[in-house]
């Protein structure tokens, strides 16, 4: 009776062992097929290659790119692409100078904007105006790739002062830039595009950069001083300018002579290259400085 129990009870040992090694051996099956399913969706299939190039987010099965390379050490080749991704036609309408052949360049060059971080320029300043220039239609079928590419005035990230420009770089270090741009349908409706963001290096520098535009937030017209909505944090330095520029014959400098973490104080000064009574009083004062009015770093570069 004890032999026919032990000899059960080696048998059954058997089987678990057999059991276990398969379940190892199937665990290592797992594990393998794991393993290959992983590395396939690592590869092109999952992740842009070399090769391919990065767009922004998709409006209407259209996208765009930016590529910003440095040219030399204050010269940068700049390269834009809109791809429509999507299953349909996108018909655009567009404009086109009369004088000029309908080339979807001019347009593009025209109408398209760059935002950066730190803010350097006004988005208002960067389009052109177009008022005699005319209707002209652009189709972008399925797969279709428009790219275009210029390498602008040194500082610059437009190839002509005509289009409008962000007014270069004042200070150095590391920006973040999009580009965005709009266009009309044909059926009445606008396409807003948006790039992906480009880091890019002014200077050499990849740090932070100061902060070169401000608002003002409050004006002392007994002190003549202005508070401005940037402080330490935002890199601002007892001395810095800030200027506001409009007219030819004047501007306002906003010379930095306190500064707090999230704001400033300002001494307020009009730079005249004329003496008063050859000056336009009205027009002066119709720009002079006021609540909310966004001035900009004087260049430090």
């Amino acid at each position: 009776m004890k032999k026919t129990s032990y000899c059960g009870m080696r048998r059954l040992a058997s089987i678990r062992k057999e059991r276990l090694m398969s379940l190892i051996a199937m665990s290592g099956v797992i594990l393998f097929l794991v393993c290959m399913i992983s590395s396939c969706g690592s590869s092109d299939s999952m992740k842009p290659s070399g090769n391919e190039h990065e767009f922004g987010p998709e409006n209407h099965g259209l996208v765009m790119g930016l590529e910003i390379s440095p040219e030399n050490e204050n010269q940068y080749r700049v390269k834009v692409r809109i791809k429509n991704i999507g299953e349909r036609a996108v018909l655009l309408i567009g404009k086109k100078d009369k004088a000029r052949t309908p080339e979807l360049e001019q347009f593009f060059i025209s109408n398209i904007r760059f935002d950066t971080y730190p803010e350097v320029g006004s988005l208002l300043y960067q389009t052109a105006d177009m008022p005699e220039w005319e209707d002209v239609e652009y189709e972008f079928k399925p797969g279709k790739v428009f790219e275009i590419e210029w390498i602008p005035t040194e500082g610059r990230l437009k190839p002509k002062w005509d289009y409008g420009d962000i007014g270069g770089f004042p200070t150095e270090g590391m920006y973040s830039i999009h580009s965005t741009i709009s266009f009309e349908t044909k059926d009445g409706g606008w396409i807003l595009l948006r790039s992906n963001e480009e880091l890019v290096e002014v200077g050499a520098s990849k740090e932070m950069p100061q902060h070169s535009m401000a608002k003002i937030l409050a004006i002392d017209e007994e002190a003549q001083t202005a508070r401005l909505n940037i402080g330490s944090k935002h890199k601002v330095h007892v001395n810095d300018v800030y200027q506001h520029v409009r007219l030819t014959f004047c501007h306002w400098d906003f010379t930095v002579i306190e500064v707090q973490p999230g704001y400033s104080i300002t001494k307020m000064e009009l730079i005249t290259r004329l003496r008063d009574n050859d000056m336009d009083q009205e027009l002066v004062q119709m720009f002079a400085p006021h609540v909310g009015m966004h001035i900009r770093l004087k260049a430090k570069r």
